[in-house]
């Protein structure tokens, strides 16, 4: 038979489903989109499992795609060949839940590890394909060992699998009731929340409610969107004096085609006589956070300062009107707590546009309409704002505390504007904000020495901006890169003889160290000459070694310390992993 496409390891099950001709097309989305199936589909899956079984041939890691095997083509196959076969057993019956056990039984005629893979590729996929149709992880697997001779005297060594694998089958969602919160009529200002309840519970399920009344025009309008919470708390107005309609839709997860089940429910409002409503509120201002005219790819803020006479929560919702929307509003910020909106506008903006922002507290107008609205204009221009590439250290890769480096930025600008550059570092160890160490410079390089702040970890920021779109306390764009910092250390200290000698005798203790420069040493010594008590023999020096001249008070057992350090005004005692050697050194 001709050789099949390769394809990979999780594909086993899935292969025998899709590939073959008897499977429905509503079914083969339905696994693919890994949605429950229904009882159509799971029909159509039955007479699939009752055709040929499928060939799966294990090549250098990888399965062959599964393709039906002709009856007399069965006992035929090499090797590295193995037989998948599915059939359906203890099929329930037409309830809206019935429990469905899939049976896959593998026979392969290479290895009981070959069956092994095969069958956890099932597993897999069935785990991740349609996890919503098994119950948990429960299968049984069941191994045995096969020996029989086929046709011609042709001996087969096989193994086989049988996986059991339990799951359901989903019938059609039912909503049995869309409750309010209180009867109907209620006063406007009220808040009436509609409960939807389904007559069987299912996990992963999505709900929506729109309303259609006096507050929307008499037009179906979506209030929620498509939530995983059942309810929806409707805060009515006088906009919605009179008879609306709630309408409630239920639909599973991975549908998204539209509702699986929907209910309404009607509902009065009545006029609040008593006024309880409160006065309207107002907007003070809309204003940018940057001037207008600005270019294109720079983020402006757009606040709006409102107040309500009975201090109401207020919501707040923006609009946008220009060459990006094609010259129709557009509502880029629905009806929400947040006062503000951020715009970066792209070169298909380049123009004028118009803002607007509109208020409401919630018991006046309803959410298609406003208490208060103010527009504002802003116009971008097609210049472009610079981009920061990278930044470097010119001294690099090595670097130490107590060293001057010079820091270097890369940016460019497509109208070759002047670019200002500011630098920023962030130290671990002092663990505030982001430290400035310029202001905003043409220079796209400064100087910096580094202290025992900066070990072991320095991060560094560039800034830049042109000065057409950012202002002076924000920027254009901006640039990290983390820095590992070294400081001095210690690699060994040799004595120029070995111990023990005699008294009498100069040793030579020379330290190595990890640089060659700005790195300063620390010799100490303790035994019986120093009453057992570290005594400075050296000081800070930049030598790295000492001369010790041994005497007759020396005999015994001595140590000697060596400390090594950037700089002597940075040295910790409390502090030395790295940076302090002692050995032991035996006088005679």
């Amino acid at each position: 038979m001709p050789a099949p496409g390769i394809d990979a390891p999780c594909r086993p099950f899935l292969d025998i489903c899709h590939k073959s001709s008897l499977m429905s097309p509503a079914c083969s989305r339905a696994l693919a989109e890994g949605r429950k199936m229904t009882l159509g589909h799971m029909e159509a899956l039955l007479q699939t499992l009752k055709g040929d079984p499928a060939i799966s041939a294990m090549v250098d890691g990888r399965i062959f795609k599964n393709l039906p095997i002709p009856a007399s083509e069965r006992y035929f196959l090499t090797l590295q060949q193995s037989l998948i076969s599915c059939e359906v057993g203890d099929w329930g019956g037409p309830a809206a839940f019935d429990k469905v056990l899939l049976v896959v039984d593998i026979r392969s005629r290479k290895s009981a590890e070959h069956c092994g893979e095969i069958a956890r590729a099932v597993k897999s996929l069935l785990d991740d394909g349609i996890d919503r149709t098994i119950e948990g992880t429960r299968y049984k697997v069941d191994v045995q060992e096969i020996r029989s001779k086929l046709i011609f005297s042709q001996e087969l060594n096989a193994h086989r699998i049988r996986l059991e694998v339990p799951g359901i089958v989903a019938g059609a969602l039912a909503i049995s009731s869309l409750s309010p919160s209180a009867s109907s009529p209620q006063k406007s200002g009220s808040q009436i929340v509609f409960t939807c309840t389904l007559s069987l519970v299912e996990e992963d399920l999505e709900y929506r409610f729109l309303l259609q009344g006096p507050g929307t025009g008499y037009a179906w309008r979506d209030m929620t969107g498509w939530q995983g919470r059942n309810s929806y708390p409707w805060r009515t107005s006088d906009q919605d004096i009179g008879t609306s309609t709630v309408k409630a839709q239920v639909r599973r997860g991975h549908n998204r085609a539209g509702p699986d089940a929907e209910r309404t429910a009607s509902f009065a409002i009545s006029k609040n006589e008593g006024g309880g409503n409160g006065s309207l509120p107002a907007i003070t201002s809309l204003t940018p956070s940057l001037s207008s005219p600005r270019g294109a790819g720079t983020r402006i803020d757009f606040i709006c300062l409102a107040s309500d006479p009975d201090n109401d929560p207020l919501l707040y919702r923006f609009i946008l009107n220009g060459p990006g929307t094609a010259g129709k509003a557009k509502i880029v910020q629905d009806w929400s707590a947040k006062n503000a909106w951020s715009w970066t506008p792209g070169r298909e903006e380049i123009g004028t546009s118009t803002i607007e922002v509109q208020v409401r507290d919630g018991n006046h107008a309803g959410p298609g309409s406003y208490d208060a609205h103010t527009t504002i204009s802003f116009a971008v221009s097609s210049n472009t704002a610079p981009k920061a590439r990278g930044i470097y250290i010119e001294e690099g890769p090595e670097i130490y505390i107590d060293q001057t480096v010079h820091l270097i930025a890369t940016a460019t600008d497509p109208d070759e504007d002047q670019i200002f550059y500011k630098f920023l570092i962030y130290r671990e160890t002092v663990g505030i904000d982001w430290e400035a160490i310029t202001g905003w410079q043409r220079e796209n390089w400064t100087t910096y020495k580094l202290d025992a702040l900066d070990y072991e970890t320095l991060v560094v920021k560039v800034q830049v901006r042109d000065g057409k779109h950012a202002g002076e306390e924000s920027c254009d764009d901006e640039k990290e890169n983390i820095f590992e910092i070294s400081r001095a250390a210690l690699a060994s200290v040799i004595p120029s003889l070995p111990s023990p000698k005699a008294n009498e005798t100069t040793i030579v203790f020379s330290a190595v160290g990890n640089k060659t420069s700005q790195i300063y040493y620390h010799f100490w010594l303790r035994g019986p000459g120093t009453g057992n008590v570290w005594r400075d023999m050296t000081g800070w020096q930049a030598k790295n070694s000492w001369s010790w001249r041994t005497a007759d008070c020396d005999i015994g057992a001595n140590e000697v310390k060596c400390q090594a350090v950037d700089d002597p005004a940075m040295w910790n005692d409390s502090d030395t992993a790295g940076r302090e050697i002692i050995i032991s050194y035996t006088i005679a």
